[in-house]
């Protein structure tokens, strides 16, 4: 009889331990983070929210002038048209024709200005605090 009363509570434990676990994996999905969806504007009424933003025409970001007025915007700018920026259905404007916007040759400047915003926004670099105020600003202005 001592027998059965043993076999009795471990399979009783062992049924809580089942519960336990089926409740957890019931669970886990309300856990779950998921990514707000992101309402992305096409790139040319975008873009002229920028120029107006900065009191700037699109052809001053095509300069290749590295004048710190024109270039830490550009960074900025680089950001918000990535994050921002319309492609193909509502996938992020592509590397390639922010590169075209901003007059640069090759898209490797725009990963380069998005890398830095980045670590601005993170806040790890003092250095960069100015440029995430502004993109800050900038997005308050467009209104997303």
């Amino acid at each position: 009889m001592s027998e059965l009363v043993e076999l009795r509570e471990s399979l009783a434990t062992a049924l809580h331990k089942v519960d336990d676990i089926i409740a957890r994996e019931a669970s886990f999905g309300d856990n779950l983070v998921t990514q707000p969806r992101i309402r992305r504007m096409q790139v040319e009424p975008l873009m002229t929210k920028i120029c107006e933003y900065y009191g700037l025409r699109e052809q001053d970001f095509m300069s290749v002038s590295a004048r710190s007025k024109i270039a830490d915007k550009k960074k900025v700018v680089c950001k918000v048209l990535r994050e921002l920026g319309a492609g193909q259905g509502n996938d992020a404007c592509t590397l390639k024709r922010i590169s075209k916007l901003m007059g640069y040759s090759t898209h490797r400047s725009v990963i380069n200005n998005i890398d830095i915003m980045d670590i601005a926004l993170s806040g790890s670099h003092y250095g960069y605090k100015d440029l995430a105020d502004d993109y800050k600003e900038l997005r308050k202005f467009i209104g997303r």
